[in-house]
């Protein structure tokens, strides 16, 4: 008997694109039935201190139990292919008596010291393995071992994920009640003692400003979990984009009156009218701004500035810092990367949220080094004379 080299090629190609573990469980018994003409094959996982049989193709009348220090354990433990002839197991399982089986092959699934399970292959023809054959045998195990360990990591790595959104939203929801509270009274506070000239005002201002930022925070996680379960809406009208921006730059310059926020429109009247969710894009100029903030220097000049670009309007963002590296640029718009040398504010969400904003309104957004330790981020929408239809996010 010699195995098909080319099939070993094809499954580890197959595997690598398997989205679970079962369909990995599927694709390593398929290709070793494949590569014996047998139907029949087996996947034992070691649990606790005995096997699991987690996929097989033998008929329930074939299947047998696991002797705990039988065939399948020896393999396991030795991490080395043998063969057996029907007549040596059917004193253990007689219930292959009137089958076809003339052979079972058990194959570790082991690379290098991890060891995980035993592939059983129960052969249809009487004919014994040659050298070539172990040894594509051996490869063949450390693959599917591999590929076993691979889908288990990438499941576990998905469920940790759906705890940690999960626990997120809980804590988002739970704390965006008595936040709003907080703020409407910070806001009142604010407006009543707005004119007057004293040390209360200081605090005033600074309640504000921070109950704003946790109440901003909160509302980036539940717009992450809104993204990640896919139940984001956008509410889609002509927008005001220079009145928008003119708005979230007025809050800014209220919560943080030491940081000059430089305001540059060049656009005539009606030119920055566009298509979008009012709230939406509020959010984003609030995001590019706080993104801004978040790697300017101390004492220097964030401007916000909107111009017409052929037939698309440009919101530009720029600041001035030194927290910023290359490799950043590549990974800024991943979800919580707050960058190499950041250690300020933030949870590393706003350029993430920002660019979902972007793309379901078919706009661009980028990140360009302007020189001078200048950084500039460049949003692009198109301007709502050239739709032809209405945006679908």
């Amino acid at each position: 008997m010699t195995l098909n080299t080319q099939k070993v090629n094809e499954f580890v190609i197959k595997v690598l694109t398997a989205a679970s573990v079962n369909e990995t469980y599927k694709i390593i018994v398929e290709t070793a039935t494949q590569l014996f003409e047998t139907p029949y094959c087996s996947i034992h996982i070691k649990v606790d201190d005995g096997f699991k049989r987690v996929y097989s193709t033998l008929p329930d009348e074939y299947q047998y139990s696991n002797r705990k220090q039988g065939y399948i354990y020896q393999a396991f433990k030795s991490k080395m292919p043998f063969m057996k002839s029907y007549r040596e197991v059917i004193f253990y399982h007689p219930e292959i008596k009137n089958s076809k089986i003339k052979h079972i092959i058990y194959l570790p699934l082991s690379y290098k010291n991890d060891a995980i399970g035993t592939l059983t292959i129960n052969t249809l023809k009487d004919k014994k393995l040659l050298k070539k054959d172990y040894d594509i045998l051996l490869l063949f195990g450390a693959l599917s071992s591999l590929a076993i360990r691979r889908a288990q990591s990438e499941e576990e790595m998905k469920g940790a994920v759906r705890l940690r959104d999960e626990f997120i939203s809980l804590a988002a929801h739970e704390l965006r009640t008595p936040l709003t509270a907080i703020y409407g009274y910070a806001q009142l506070l604010h407006k009543r003692f707005a004119h007057v000239n004293s040390q209360e005002l200081g605090w005033i201002n600074e309640l504000y400003s921070q109950t704003f930022r946790l109440t901003y925070i909160v509302n980036e996680l539940l717009e992450v979990t809104r993204i990640s379960s896919s139940r984001q809406k956008f509410l889609l009208q002509k927008c005001n984009l220079p009145l928008i921006v003119e708005n979230v730059v007025k809050r800014y310059r209220i919560m943080d009156p030491k940081r000059k926020y430089i305001l540059n429109i060049k656009l005539q009247e009606g030119e920055g009218i566009m298509i979008g969710d009012n709230e939406k894009i509020n959010q984003l100029v609030a995001h590019l701004i706080d993104n801004a903030d978040k790697f300017s220097l101390d004492d220097t000049e964030i401007e916000v500035a909107l111009v017409l670009s052929k037939n698309n309007i440009e919101l530009h963002v720029i600041n001035t810092g030194d927290k910023m590296t290359n490799k950043d640029f590549s990974r800024f718009f991943e979800r919580f990367y707050k960058g190499e040398n950041n250690e300020g504010r933030g949870i590393g969400l706003g350029l993430y949220l920002a660019e979902n904003i972007v793309i379901n309104h078919k706009g661009k957004i980028a990140l360009k080094d302007i020189g001078n330790n200048k950084i500039d981020v460049v949003v692009s929408f198109p301007k709502f004379s050239t739709f032809s239809k209405v945006i679908t996010p």
